[in-house]
């Protein structure tokens, strides 16, 4: 796994270098709309009353005034046309990573169902980091088990003794009046309380509720599928936005600390895209609960009139079983290929970027640091 951690300030425009005193954490909560997911729903020619209320119910969320999920939706008729990238079984859903990720490959896909389409939208895991995330604290570390007991509970461990260790270290964020104005931060209006704080979710790679989750979290870098015997770690902070892995023995208190002081540190570039990090999937109410409308835990509104469809015999053989399980797009090489090759390609981009501008680079590899003078 190789991850990139481009410090803010690297990639930032130089007629705009001073840094604000306001910290990525804070800045990212009040001002970075999460990028929308792209979620398909494949069907062949029609679609039964239950399957469109389904589809209805999507769509919905994306613009739900008080539980919103950053995707957008759209039905494609394979019947109109051919389309190489629609799964075999249908009507299905696929979900793909933002457009402006250039993370191209599908990330999950499974039969139409209510209960897959309440699973892409949200999950108890995603629903415990947004609450975390609105109760104020800096960042969630998600841990990615990898089913050995026993290095996931090291992991755990380590993690959690070094988050609470740098909760009560990290110096607490001093933001100037002048920034508070720029930056429209107005404490007296948020319940949401400016604190260094972090916490820690574990996640279980078998959780069929955390199936899209946990495909979200593994191909986020194009390699961390390579490393499922690991566990991993991601700190997640803003409105959700994941930060790169740290992985089995990458899991130790130096980079831990490293990705705790880059989210508490002062925010040196405001432009979402040129900070490292990618978006995730979410349903949470970020806009209320900055105005001091927060909703936490609101269950997402009931797909009334839909039941629930089977997977028939001709889908069950026709679809692997681990693709069933797990949701896996098994048959997407052609995306795969080229969304390396898109990845591969912000990756140099950012690099050359970097050396241009001169600075640091740290580099990741199955626990292992590598610091690169520009």
């Amino acid at each position: 796994m190789v991850a990139v951690a481009v410090a803010c300030w690297l990639v930032l425009p130089v007629q705009q270098a001073a840094a604000c005193t306001v910290p990525v954490f804070r800045y990212a909560l009040e001002r970075w709309t999460p990028d929308a997911y792209e979620v398909v729903l494949y069907y062949d020619a029609t679609l039964s009353e239950g399957d469109g209320a389904v589809l209805d119910w999507l769509k919905q969320r994306g613009s739900d005034d008080k539980f919103p999920a950053n995707l957008e939706v759209r039905a494609v008729d394979i019947s109109a046309g051919p389309d190489s990238e629609r799964p075999a079984a249908l009507p299905a859903i696929v979900v793909r990573y933002p457009p402006k990720s250039r993370k191209a490959e599908t990330i999950w896909w499974g039969r139409l169902t209510r209960e897959a389409a309440r699973a892409v939208v949200n999950s108890p895991a995603r629903q415990q980091v947004a609450r975390k995330l609105l109760e104020g604290d800096s960042a969630v570390w998600v841990v990615l088990e990898s089913g050995d007991r026993e290095k996931d509970d090291a992991a755990a461990k380590l993690l959690s003794a070094q988050i609470q260790k740098l909760g009560k270290s990290l110096e607490p964020p001093r933001i100037t009046d002048d920034d508070m104005t720029a930056y429209g931060i107005d404490q007296t209006q948020s319940i949401i309380p400016l604190k260094v704080s972090f916490s820690m979710v574990r996640v279980s790679r078998d959780d069929p509720d955390e199936a899209v989750f946990v495909q979200m979290l593994v191909r986020s870098e194009p390699d961390l599928h390579e490393y499922a015997a690991q566990p991993m770690a991601f700190p997640v902070f803003g409105r959700g936005r994941g930060l790169y892995a740290l992985v089995g023995r990458g899991i130790n208190e130096a980079n831990v600390a490293e990705a705790c002081a880059f989210i508490t540190n002062p925010c040196s570039c405001q432009v979402k895209v040129q900070n490292p990090g990618f978006d995730l999937l979410m349903a949470a109410h970020w806009e209320g609960a900055i105005k001091g409308e927060l909703v936490i835990d609101e269950a997402l509104p009931p797909l009334t009139g839909v039941m629930p469809f089977p997977i028939d015999q001709e889908i069950a053989e026709s679809t692997p079983a681990a693709v069933q399980q797990a949701g896996l797009d098994a048959a997407g090489e052609s995306s795969e290929i080229s969304g390396r090759l898109l990845r591969s390609a912000g990756v140099a981009a950012a690099l050359v970027l970097a050396a241009a501008l001169g600075g640091t680079f740290v580099l990741l590899r199955r626990g292992k640091k590598k610091i690169n003078p520009g």
